[in-house]
């Protein structure tokens, strides 16, 4: 379970515990909001993206858009620093 402290979890990690706890360790190993930016968005969104929508990078048009429809299923409209240091 996500260990809440500062601020609440957004949508997006309330609904995906599993992802919450690997954001949580990752941080822990690394303490560095750029290099979590790069974790979520070079590990966790295209798995999540390949999981739901069998979509990888490589195919830019839809992976975008299945990456926005990911993020717009949570409240998010992006996955930024600013965002990421309140999630830590």
């Amino acid at each position: 379970m996500c260990i809440q402290k500062k601020h609440e979890l957004s949508p997006f990690l309330n609904d995906n515990q599993d992802i919450c706890q690997s954001v949580q360790q990752y941080a822990h190993e690394h303490l560095s909001v750029k290099f979590m930016c790069e974790y979520i968005h070079d590990i966790i969104l295209p798995n999540m993206v390949n999981e739901e929508w069998s979509v990888l990078p490589n195919e830019e048009e839809k992976y975008e858009a299945a990456v926005q429809r990911i993020v717009g299923q949570h409240g998010l409209t992006c996955i930024c620093p600013s965002m990421v240091y309140n999630w830590l």
